[in-house]
């Protein structure tokens, strides 16, 4: 029998074959940055700068990044760190507010939306009562800014469905009751059935 072919030189050159893949992935994660944190900071920066037009296209390339890994291919998925939800719905508001500052009302109240559907700051279960209570504030945040443009803008909640009636009958219609089994009190009839 050869000396390659024997199975202690077999595992010994599987083993250094993985060896090297896992070298391979630690360099690859060691250089790795996220560009969904990377764009946020560049966009939290131009922010407090007032580059408003900056900073609202590196909000949206920094969602850009969290959608692109959300339906990235499995290897990506498996491999590198999943993206945050609380960074894309601090994003959609952020972007909401510089939306609200340069006059664009509708795409701002969309921005918001998208920011609580995101974080509604409910089903919280599983993270420590740090995360929490931190998140909860952020969505509170967004929800009473929402609120506050809601109120001045009250065409918007009638065009998106969440306004009074334009037929002009606000009245409620008395339902009738059916006559059917046990939607009567009693016994109910021998023929209901």
């Amino acid at each position: 029998m050869s000396k390659l072919l024997r199975p202690s030189y077999m595992l010994l050159l599987a083993s250094f074959i993985a060896g090297a893949l896992l070298l391979e992935y630690g360099n690859h994660l060691a250089g790795w940055r996220s560009d969904q944190f990377y764009y946020y900071n560049l966009a939290l920066v131009a922010y407090k700068a007032d580059k408003q037009k900056d900073a609202t296209a590196y909000f949206e390339l920094s969602l850009a990044a969290y959608d692109g890994a959300l339906h990235g291919d499995r290897l990506h998925k498996l491999i590198l760190p999943a993206p945050s939800k609380e960074v894309a719905s601090l994003a959609h508001f952020y972007k909401g507010r510089l939306l609200l500052q340069s006059g664009e009302v509708e795409p701002a109240v969309e921005a918001f939306k998208d920011s609580l559907r995101l974080n509604s700051g409910q089903d919280l279960d599983g993270l420590d009562a740090a995360d929490q209570k931190r998140l909860l504030e952020q969505a509170m945040v967004v929800k009473y800014d929402l609120e506050l443009l809601l109120k001045k803008h009250p065409e918007l909640t009638e065009t998106k469905g969440m306004g009074k009636s334009k037929r002009g009958d606000d009245q409620e219609h008395e339902q009738v009751p059916k006559m059917a089994p046990g939607a009567q009190p009693g016994q109910g009839g021998r023929d209901d059935i």
